[in-house]
């Protein structure tokens, strides 16, 4: 949609004019909040680990006890950071797996339940290279790219990556009928591991 800046009636033309001028002024208003950006980016930093990530929304954190796949049943706990807007989820979660030789089987275990989650059509393919600045090299880190159908029968585009540093592993999606590529550049870019 192309925003403009709408020609309202004054105050003294609105008296004279009445009824249509209150229905003009009512589009006017209409026309400015359409074009109001619906993406309000800021800045999230982990009280877990050293990183720093971009959301176009502000999160909600959600803190629990897992067990993941590959870890004999041991129980970690995970914080995930959601939002949703524009029909589109943006999420980001992270886990201390605690030992350096859990990190692949981690991050392999959450690619094909991400694919799970989403209803891939096929299974996992290969992982796009992504580079965090401060990330530790990991060969099943990358991002991917899935269509799925929900349980609903709905359709729906996922993006998907997957970093690590040292122990901590982080998982960024976005989800929705449409994939917004712009956005979810912004996204994907915006994490960034700091310190040592």
């Amino acid at each position: 949609m192309a925003c403009f800046k709408p020609i309202c009636p004054t105050r003294h033309q609105g008296a004279r004019q009445g009824r249509a001028a209150w229905g003009f002024g009512v589009a006017c208003l209409a026309a400015l909040v359409a074009c109001a950006p619906a993406l309000n980016w800021r800045e999230v930093r982990s009280d877990r680990a050293d990183w720093i990530a971009s959301f176009p929304c502000k999160p909600d954190l959600h803190v629990r006890q897992v067990s993941l796949e590959g870890l004999a049943g041991q129980k970690l706990t995970m914080a995930l950071r959601v939002c949703e807007v524009d029909g589109q989820t943006f999420a980001m979660s992270e886990v201390d797996v605690q030992e350096p030789a859990r990190v692949p089987v981690v991050l392999k275990n959450l690619q094909v339940a991400f694919a799970g989650n989403v209803g891939a059509l096929a299974a996992v393919p290969p992982g796009q290279a992504w580079s965090v600045k401060g990330m530790t090299p990991q060969p099943d880190a990358g991002r991917w790219h899935l269509e799925g159908t929900m349980p609903s029968g709905q359709a729906v585009k996922a993006e998907m990556g997957l970093a690590s540093r040292g122990t901590v592993v982080v998982q960024l999606t976005v989800s929705g009928r449409t994939a917004p590529p712009e956005a979810a550049l912004q996204f994907f870019e915006g994490l960034v591991f700091q310190g040592q």
